[in-house]
């Protein structure tokens, strides 16, 4: 009986400790489905078109710096795709909340101007079950 006891203690645990997990949360399972899907459209900007000029990449450097540097950001957040083509900004990518996407797209414009920036993170909405 008390080793029951302590199987089903320590099953609990373990169980939290996956739970706590970033990533692994068996409770939340990721969803970008249709996020993967608009950004696999030929008009959609991506990554790779990263401007090639010494200006771009500074700027693009000093944004991921700044946000990586934000330890109050989530992983999503700290891991948008931050895409600069002749001086202006595309900003992309899933964060937790508004106040996320508005503070990076704030560390954005200080860095490279309010006409410069585009806007287009998406906020997670988490799937209340009933």
């Amino acid at each position: 009986m008390v080793n029951k006891v302590i199987f089903f203690m320590v099953m609990f645990m373990f169980a939290a400790f996956l739970g706590n997990i970033q990533g692994v949360c068996l409770a939340e399972p990721a969803d970008n489905t249709t996020i993967n899907k608009r950004d696999a459209s030929p008009t959609e900007l991506t990554a790779d078109e990263q401007g090639q000029t010494k200006e771009d990449f500074e700027i693009t450097r000093k944004i991921r710096q700044a946000v990586v540097k934000d330890k109050s950001l989530s992983i999503h957040a700290q891991n948008v795709k931050i895409i600069t083509i002749n001086r202006v900004v595309t900003l992309k990518g899933p964060v937790k909340s508004k106040q996320e996407k508005l503070a990076i797209e704030k560390k954005a414009v200080q860095i490279a101007g309010k006409k410069n920036v585009r806007n287009e993170m998406d906020t997670l909405i988490k799937k209340t079950s009933k």
